[in-house]
């Protein structure tokens, strides 16, 4: 990775591995797609590791202010990081580039807002619209590095993929709110409730994803590849040229 700090390989293997999932779709990914996807993911996870690590509400108030204004403004301040401020850096000249700068800073502020209320929510009801909600904005924000418009069927994939990013979600949540619970990340107990609220929305949104999907088999096959225990060992190894999902959070 040239600049802008490590991606887990877990997350640059999916971006890698996107073409894939887009060739039923008649998009090729070529090799600057593929950059952008890896700068997206190396962007994503270095955003909210930094917000994660900061445990009082008002300072990560402060931390997501700073980091909009660094997008905006091209501009970073205190209390940015070295590392994140130049992954903002890479991100933000891309989006200059793609004239898409302005769309990404209103999804990624609206997911800062998604987020901060799923970590206080007392709401199991709440908490899961929040997951998915953040889901949205993540893959609204994804999409802006994909030449979706030059696609026949470019609608289709654009509802698919933000189907596709709410289950992810739903997944990492299913896996990990017991340990978010642990680090008092989220105010909503972890009981056998809002597992139920969280598998609900999960089989709710199957049916759609496979009637989106032109290949359900592969997309099964695909998807195990990111689900499974021990499952991203067995990922390809990347080599970055530049450093999310579905590229969401954590």
């Amino acid at each position: 990775m040239s600049h802008q700090g490590d991606v887990r390989p877990e997350y640059e293997a999916l971006a890698r591995n996107f073409s894939a999932l887009a060739a039923s779709f008649d998009l090729t990914v070529d090799e600057p797609v593929e950059r952008d996807l890896i700068l997206v993911a190396a962007s994503f996870e270095a955003i909210d590791r930094h917000v994660d690590a900061t445990p009082e509400g008002v300072d990560r108030a402060r931390l997501c202010a700073a980091i909009l204004i660094a997008l905006r403004e091209g501009n970073a301040e205190d209390p940015l990081r070295s590392e994140l401020a130049t992954t903002l850096g890479a991100i933000r000249a891309r989006l200059v580039a793609l004239e898409a700068l302005d769309v990404f800073v209103a999804h990624l502020a609206r997911f800062f807002v998604r987020s901060e209320a799923l970590r206080r929510t007392a709401s199991g009801g709440e908490f899961v619209r929040c997951v998915l909600d953040e889901a949205r904005c993540a893959a609204e924000m994804t999409l802006l590095f994909i030449p979706v418009r030059e696609m026949s069927a470019g609608a289709r994939f654009s509802r698919f993929f933000h189907v596709l990013s709410e289950i992810a979600n739903l997944v990492d949540k299913l896996r990990g709110v017991r340990g978010e619970w642990s680090r008092g990340e989220m105010a909503v107990r972890p009981g056998g409730g809002l597992h139920l609220r969280l598998l609900g929305a999960f089989a709710i949104r199957l049916p759609s994803l496979f009637a989106l999907s032109r290949r359900p088999l592969q997309l099964i096959g695909w998807g195990a590849r990111f689900v499974l225990p021990g499952a991203n060992r067995e990922l390809p190894a990347a080599n970055s040229h530049v450093t999310s999902a579905p590229l969401t959070r954590r």
